[in-house]
C-alpha cells in the first residue's frame, strides 16, 4: 500500500509567502517535508484593488504551485488556509423573511457589493450555515484570487479538497470551547504577522467581525479590545481565544489587564519539527 494514505498536504497562503507541508496523519503533528515560497509583487497592493494586485495574485498562484510541488509526491488531497488579507468578512443578522440558503446568498451578495463598492461578478461570496435564529457569517473573496488558486495546477495530480479562510479555521478550532461555554461572550483573535481579525461571539453565535493592525503590540491590542467591549456593553472578563501571537511566540514580557483571559487555539496545523531535512526557501519565478 502506498504511504500516501497516511499523509496530507497543508498549505498556508499568507500575505507575502506560501508555506506548504506534507503532514503525517497518524501520529499527527509530524511534518515530513516543508517549503516556503515568497510571493513576488507589490507588497503594498490591496487584494481588492485589481489595478495593483493582479501581479501579486498571479505570483501567488505561481508560489502555490511551486510550494506544493516542492514537498509532495503524487495524487494527494490538499487543504489550503487562505490569509484573511484576501478576505472581507461581515455578519448578516437573522431574518425570518429569509426562507432558504438562496435567500441568504442573495442578501450576502448585496451586502458585499455595497461594502466593497465592486461588481458582484468580481466577487465570490459565501455564507456559513448556522442554527435557526442565529446570525450568519459571510465572506467575500475577489474572483482573481480564487482563479489564481484554481490555476496553480500542481504537476503531480493533486486535488484541492478544501480552501478555508484563516478566521474560519480559527472558529472551527474554537468550536468545542464555544459549545462548552454557551452563555458567554468569546472573542476570537486570528493573528497573522501584525494583522489580526477579531470575531465576537455570544452563546456560540456571531455578533461582529472586524480587522485591525494591532497584533504586533500587545498593549495596543488590549486597549482596542477594552474600548470595543466598553462600546458594545460587554462585561469583563474578556475571554479571548487566540491563534499564535507574534509576541507570545517570541516569549516577550507582557501583562494581561485585569479581567482578561487568553486561551491559545491551534487554528492552523503546526509544521515545526520534521523527520526529514526541510527544503530550502525558494522564490517564485
Amino acid at each position: 500500500m502506498s504511504p500516501s494514505w497516511n499523509e496530507r498536504l497543508i498549505v498556508q497562503i499568507g500575505p507575502n509567502a506560501v508555506h506548504a507541508a506534507r503532514m503525517r496523519i497518524w501520529p499527527s503533528g509530524v511534518a515530513l517535508a516543508e517549503a516556503s515560497i515568497a510571493i513576488e509583487g507589490d507588497k503594498d497592493a490591496q487584494p481588492l484593488d485589481s489595478r495593483s494586485a493582479a501581479a501579486s495574485e498571479s505570483s501567488m498562484g505561481i508560489a502555490l504551485r511551486d510550494a506544493i510541488n516542492a514537498v509532495s509526491g503524487r495524487g494527494r488531497s490538499i487543504t489550503i488556509h487562505l490569509s484573511d488579507v484576501f478576505v472581507t468578512y461581515f455578519v448578516l443578522p437573522w431574518s425570518q423573511s429569509l426562507k432558504g440558503e438562496s435567500d441568504w446568498a442573495r442578501l450576502a451578495a448585496i451586502h458585499a457589493v455595497r461594502l466593497l463598492d465592486m461588481e458582484a461578478t468580481r466577487l465570490q461570496v459565501r455564507v456559513r450555515t448556522a442554527r435557526r435564529g442565529a446570525p450568519r457569517l459571510a465572506c467575500a473573496v475577489p474572483r482573481t484570487v480564487v482563479e489564481a488558486i484554481r490555476a496553480a495546477r500542481p504537476d503531480q495530480g493533486h486535488r484541492i479538497a478544501e480552501v478555508a479562510p484563516h478566521v474560519i479555521s480559527a472558529f472551527n478550532a474554537a468550536r468545542p470551547i464555544l459549545d462548552r461555554h454557551a452563555t458567554e461572550h468569546r472573542w476570537i483573535l486570528a493573528c497573522e504577522d501584525d494583522r489580526v481579525t477579531i470575531g465576537i461571539t455570544n452563546a456560540g453565535r456571531w455578533v461582529d467581525i472586524f480587522k485591525a493592525w494591532a497584533a504586533a503590540d500587545p498593549q495596543a491590542l488590549f486597549a482596542m479590545i477594552e474600548q470595543e467591549a466598553l462600546y458594545r456593553g460587554i462585561a469583563t472578563p474578556v475571554r479571548a481565544l487566540v491563534t499564535p501571537l507574534p509576541w507570545i511566540a517570541a516569549e516577550e514580557s507582557f501583562t494581561l489587564p485585569n479581567g482578561f483571559q487568553f486561551q491559545a487555539i491551534g487554528a492552523l496545523p503546526s509544521v515545526g519539527t520534521t523527520n526529514e531535512q526541510s527544503l530550502p526557501t525558494a522564490r517564485a519565478a
